[in-house]
């Protein structure tokens, strides 16, 4: 949404300086309005650009709230992927500091009442060379979701 709002401000901004130019090196003569004319629709054309991409179908059906129920879904399972992401990638980090290498990290997330994702479980599969690392790992964890990682141990 806001990159929608960067770039239709940029083409507004880039329309006016090109018009300004174009008014400003016009001959004064009977020309000058039909430039003139043809500048101000240029600009009207380009600031009023997003509401031709807007779509009205959504004010003209009767389910409107399901639509903006859906939206909500589709925006907390792409927040919630967010912060699974970062959440693993936060774990990894933690592994690597610890000395360790780990074969794969998975975390799980929820949203609560007040909309706010948290993680929930975090799964971390290592070797069992590297049991040693499991208590400095979990530190962290604790320390950054309070919840203990859960460690499997698999067999080279």
């Amino acid at each position: 949404m806001m990159q929608n709002i960067v770039a239709w401000t940029v083409s507004l901004v880039a329309v006016c300086v090109v018009g300004g130019l174009i008014l400003f090196l016009s001959p004064t003569s009977s020309v000058s309005k039909s430039v003139k004319t043809v500048v101000l629709l240029c600009v009207s054309l380009t600031f009023l650009a997003p509401i031709a991409k807007c779509s009205f179908d959504d004010f003209l059906t009767d389910d409107t709230v399901t639509l903006e129920d859906s939206s909500n879904v589709d925006l907390s399972d792409q927040m919630k992927s967010y912060a699974i992401m970062e959440a693993e990638e936060l774990v990894e980090g933690f592994v690597i500091e610890s000395g360790c290498e780990a074969k794969e990290i998975t975390a799980v997330a929820d949203i609560d009442e007040e909309n706010s994702i948290y993680i929930t479980e975090i799964t971390i599969k290592m070797s069992e060379e590297y049991k040693a690392c499991r208590q400095e790992i979990n530190k962290k964890i604790m320390n950054v979701f309070n919840i203990d990682g859960e460690f499997i141990w698999v067999k080279e």
